[in-house]
């Protein structure tokens, strides 16, 4: 019975994640194959990619492409289009799959939704060199969308290969109407930015900023941003939606430590952002004391 266990999960991975090829037998190093990838199986049933070969791939395509951000990009939006092949994947179900597996499928096949462009976008810049990271928050639609943000300079812009905009300034994405790069759609209400995501292709752990109390968003200041994930987080749990924050999000978010996080967060975010932007130097911590 266990034995039959196994191999329904593993097969249904294979279903859900697009895999075309017969899935291998079950090894007793729980291990299996699928799409001649092979993938682990833990004890919690969670598959992850091993023996993978993304750098090389992604070193092969480099040397093609340049290290250019326009041509890099350029080489991701020819070699793969947006078609909707499976149900949207909660960050959870994403993170549990593990990043890799998107990138790698995107190496191999086509047709993407959001969530593969950010996990193959994140790993051909920084295989090219540049600091970059997955963005959470709504694109054209109200449902959860993924792109990407390189640094440039010393300015984050906005790479989103699945519907065509090209490093502009968040200024730019979260406006209304906003074209992209071809005028083939625009940003509809004008996307939203929740939280952004730091997972390194090459083990770099010191591209995650610390997080810092009052920023749960993790860019490493405090700004309206901040407000603007608190109130979606209010939002969300207003709806009767679980929260998919991690505890340490959680704590950064919840300022006035009521052990909730709601519009009053917000609010004393917002006003350390705007008593910061005229010159104030108390921390966070310091300020909500006077409050």
């Amino acid at each position: 019975m266990k034995m039959r266990k196994i191999m329904a999960s593993a097969l249904a991975f294979g279903i859900v994640c697009g895999a075309n090829a017969a899935v291998g037998a079950y090894q007793s190093s729980h291990e299996l194959t699928a799409n001649a990838l092979k993938y682990t199986l833990t004890n919690e049933g969670v598959h992850s990619i091993s023996n993978a070969p993304l750098q090389e791939r992604a070193k092969e395509i480099i040397a093609m492409t340049g290290t250019d951000i326009h041509d890099v990009y350029n080489y991701i939006r020819t070699n793969n289009y947006y078609k909707f092949i499976e149900s949207p994947k909660s960050l959870e179900e994403i993170e549990a799959l593990g990043w890799e597996y998107f990138a790698e499928y995107s190496l191999d096949n086509k047709y993407l939704v959001n969530y593969y462009f950010a996990a193959v976008s994140s790993l051909l810049y920084e295989a090219a060199g540049y600091e970059t990271r997955i963005v959470k928050g709504t694109g054209t639609s109200t449902y959860d969308y993924y792109w990407n943000q390189v640094l440039i300079g010393k300015e984050w812009l906005n790479y989103d290969a699945c519907n065509g905009f090209e490093g502009v300034t968040d200024e730019y994405i979260t406006t209304p109407n906003m074209p992209n790069i071809n005028a083939s759609m625009d940003t509809k209400k004008g996307y939203t930015i929740e939280r952004y995501i730091y997972h390194s292709f090459y083990g770099n752990s010191s591209t995650q900023p610390e997080i810092i109390f009052g920023d749960p968003t993790g860019d490493g200041k405090i700004d309206a941003k901040d407000s603007s994930f608190v109130l979606v987080e209010y939002a969300k749990l207003s709806t009767g939606d679980e929260s998919a924050l991690s505890e340490d999000v959680k704590s950064e978010a919840d300022v006035n430590k009521d052990s909730k996080i709601d519009s009053k967060d917000a609010s004393a975010i917002l006003s350390y952002y705007a008593y910061v932007s005229t010159g104030g130097t108390d921390s966070i911590q310091e300020f909500l004391k006077t409050e």
